[in-house]
């Protein structure tokens, strides 16, 4: 089934088509902006993997020298590796996606994005993480929330949604923002020196552009989007947990405080690790599914230190 849906995003359209191209993908849109053309699909694999201690999550995002109408030459006459903007790129697809995946996920899911033309006014990477968005929303790919981004500037006191090149050279602030209804999960930009009234102003009416590019994605998923799979959390075991968090006491608050330097405190954390598994080791070695408890207690060890560094942060 083909649909396209023009959204009204700034000063342009953001187009968003599915159902023509790359059929078989598990989610396929082309989405463009301007001259801007960007074909994103989201896969994921049949097969599982176990023992990851990870979401295998791969981004990549490319940008050819045809999608300007130019040919490599000189010495290299061939694309080489991906360029700065291209990583970049496909980092910021990354950072927004990986969070809103199930953390029980086992099968590998890529999302793949490619410039077919690039607007010289427009910058293509938001053109792209739409088109990543939308294309992960109509795959089966579980996933927290549909999202959507915007770029937000600011010239002459005015915020300008998706400001062009010329734009950006007078612009106060460059800030990409992602985001579903409800909240915002991903802020990338700089500012010269902004208030933070106006940086919130502005990310308030970025917020507001989001809101609609969603609310587009999600009605094209209900009339494509395929069923999306289950990946079911596994029980914790509550007394494991209860006898790391035992073993380990205050040490991790100790070691992750120390003001020795980083390498001293990343060499005080895995001593009091290395301990706790020891000593877990010497105490399940007639279990069973000794890994795999093991495994499980190196979490709860993560989930300590992230509880630290979050509590000194807050």
């Amino acid at each position: 089934m083909q649909i396209r849906k023009e959204i009204p995003v700034g000063k342009l359209n953001l187009v968003l088509e599915t159902g023509k191209i790359a059929k078989q993908a598990g989610g396929a849109v082309m989405a463009s902006y301007g001259d801007s053309v960007v074909l994103a699909t989201a896969c994921i694999d049949r097969r599982e993997k176990t023992n990851l201690g990870f979401i295998p999550l791969i981004v990549d995002y490319r940008q050819r020298t045809s999608a300007a109408g130019k040919i490599p030459g000189g010495f290299f006459k061939r694309e080489g590796r991906p360029s700065t903007v291209e990583t970049i790129t496909s980092r910021l697809i990354d950072r927004s996606v990986r969070p809103q995946l199930p953390k029980s996920l086992n099968r590998e899911v890529q999302i793949i994005g490619t410039a077919f033309s690039a607007d010289p006014l427009y910058n293509v990477d938001v053109v792209a993480m739409n088109g990543a968005f939308a294309a992960l929303a109509i795959s089966s790919i579980p996933h927290e929330h549909i999202l959507g981004a915007v770029r937000i500037g600011r010239v002459d006191g005015e915020f300008i949604i998706n400001p062009n090149n010329d734009q950006l050279e007078e612009s106060e602030m460059d800030i990409l923002v992602t985001g579903g209804t409800t909240s915002l999960v991903m802020v990338e930009g700089l500012a010269n020196q902004a208030p933070e009234n106006v940086i919130a102003e502005g990310l308030e009416r970025a917020h507001e552009e989001i809101i609609t590019i969603v609310r587009a994605i999600r009605e094209i998923q209900e009339h494509t989007g395929r069923e999306k799979e289950v990946f079911p959390e596994p029980e914790p075991d509550l007394a494991l947990a209860h006898t790391v968090r035992e073993l380990a006491g205050d040490r991790i608050y100790k070691a992750l405080t120390t003001t020795e330097g980083k390498h001293e405190r990343y060499a005080a954390f895995d001593a009091v690790r290395d301990d706790v598994i020891a000593k877990l080791e010497e105490q399940l070695a007639e279990e069973e599914n000794k890994d795999e408890m093991l495994r499980e207690a190196n979490h709860v060890l993560h989930d300590m230190e992230r509880e630290v560094v979050r509590g000194r942060v807050v």
